[in-house]
């Protein structure tokens, strides 16, 4: 039940993230105008949040819809409106109650590569490492971490990396190519460590192991892992932007062409990206867009830009919950297993107060189950649950559900549910069993 509860919420907070980053990559270009890659960093984590994030369930605490969905059997009437009926049919085939367990398989699943290959890349630098000492790396590297203030970092050259790059949580490492020790002259050797440095001084790395594992919730969704290569090219866009800072314009030509010369030194790509924070970025074309960024000399923008831009983000974010809120019956009712799939024939709902077990004047049969619903004398019969609208906070109140089964050999049952539903939409809940009457020979 809890694997089908968390499935439920991710599918629920795809919806949000979904909404979310439709409008962050539409405003994307435009909102980098007003500020800088360093606040994009923070609207591209709060993108990715909005994935993990369930907000909504605040809603869903203060109407008690949460208790519903988890503690009780949400109906699906099939034969009411278009989607309850094709979710009739999709549930009877059985297809659906593997859903969870193929994507909890997946999240085991990436959620060892991305552990392995960590470990792994740990462990080749570890075994083909060794320190630079009286080089011009290490003298620069010496005099940067000492402006800077940076403590238990270690500059080391490895056979095994290809690209400059940053690794490791306690023990952190700046590490250098064996094949690029000797390919740069003294300012592309400071551009390089103090691009690392930025990375090391602002968690870079670890903001990066984050999201790959919060990628293993999300391993199904495109849209995921392309807000995932976009935040780790805004990471390394702060990076060169703190570092340009300042520079006259031959000296961020210097910088971007750079670039260019790291990625047509390396010899191979077989590094994991997610495992470390490196010099070279991810692709050719996020590469491009990269260069063109340093080239421009941004000025500083102001307070009002950026406020205006994590307005825009939070209220994206709102946005996509108060969606997310509003699907939640039709995504129970689609993948939940807490679902009862019903005809509205078969199923009365009564006030509490409405109960009378005395003898029955009608009843209506449904052909195949030979089922048929008791209508007690002086019952105000209530209107039949209209099909679940995602738009509002639910607003329950108490009912009882009643239901007759009469069977081949002429007995009957009448058993009597408590339940709830929401008096805005229609939705229902079928709760524990109140009481059955038996009767060997049915009446009706």
């Amino acid at each position: 039940m809890m694997i089908d509860r968390v499935f439920v919420s991710v599918l629920l907070l795809s919806i949000n993230g979904f909404i979310f980053c439709t409008v962050f990559f539409l405003l994307e270009k435009y909102a980098y105008r007003l500020t800088t890659a360093k606040t994009m960093v923070c609207i591209s984590t709060i993108a990715l949040l909005s994935f993990v994030m369930p907000f909504y369930r605040i809603a869903s605490l203060v109407d008690n819809s949460e208790n519903y969905f988890r503690n009780y059997k949400i109906l699906v009437f099939e034969d009411l409106g278009s989607y309850e009926y094709i979710v009739g049919k999709i549930r009877k085939t059985g297809m659906i109650e593997y859903f969870s367990s193929i994507w909890l398989l997946g999240v085991i699943y990436f959620f060892i590569m991305y552990v392995c290959k960590y470990f792994y890349l740990l462990h080749r630098v570890q075994a083909n490492k060794f320190y630079m000492e009286g080089t011009t790396w290490l003298k620069i590297f010496n005099r940067l971490k000492d402006e800077k203030n940076i403590k238990n970092v270690r500059l080391v050259c490895c056979y095994a990396v290809f690209t400059p790059c940053s690794i490791g949580i306690k023990n952190r490492s700046i590490v250098i190519p064996a094949s690029m020790m000797n390919a740069f002259d003294e300012e592309e050797m400071e551009f390089i460590l103090q691009h690392e440095l930025y990375h090391i001084l602002h968690m870079d790395l670890l903001k990066k192991l984050f999201v790959m594992l919060l990628s293993c919730l999300n391993w199904f969704n495109p849209q995921f892992r392309s807000l995932r290569i976009n935040l780790f090219h805004w990471l390394e866009s702060a990076a060169d932007e703190a570092v340009t800072n300042g520079f006259a314009f031959n000296k961020r030509l210097k910088y971007s062409q750079l670039i260019a010369k790291v990625i047509e030194l390396e010899r191979a790509s077989s590094m994991a990206a997610g495992c470390s924070a490196n010099f070279r970025g991810e692709k050719t074309k996020k590469n491009i867009r990269r260069s063109k960024k340093i080239m421009q000399k941004k000025e500083r923008s102001g307070i009002w830009g950026k406020a205006a831009v994590v307005s825009a983000a939070l209220f994206s974010l709102i946005s996509g919950n108060v969606v997310a809120k509003a699907a939640d019956t039709p995504i129970h009712q689609m993948f939940s297993k807490n679902v009862d799939i019903v005809k509205s024939s078969e199923i009365e709902q009564m006030e509490p107060s409405d109960i009378v077990f005395h003898t029955i004047d009608a009843c209506t049969a449904h052909d195949d189950l030979n089922e048929c619903i008791e209508f007690d004398p002086g019952i105000v019969q209530h209107e039949e649950p209209s099909q679940a609208e995602p738009r509002h906070i639910h607003k329950t109140e108490d009912i009882i559900l009643k239901k007759h089964e009469k069977y081949q050999n002429n007995s009957c049952k009448t058993t009597y549910y408590k339940g709830y539903t929401c008096t805005s939409c229609g939705s229902a809940w079928k709760g524990n069993k109140i009481n059955s009457v038996i009767m060997e020979i049915c009446t009706h």
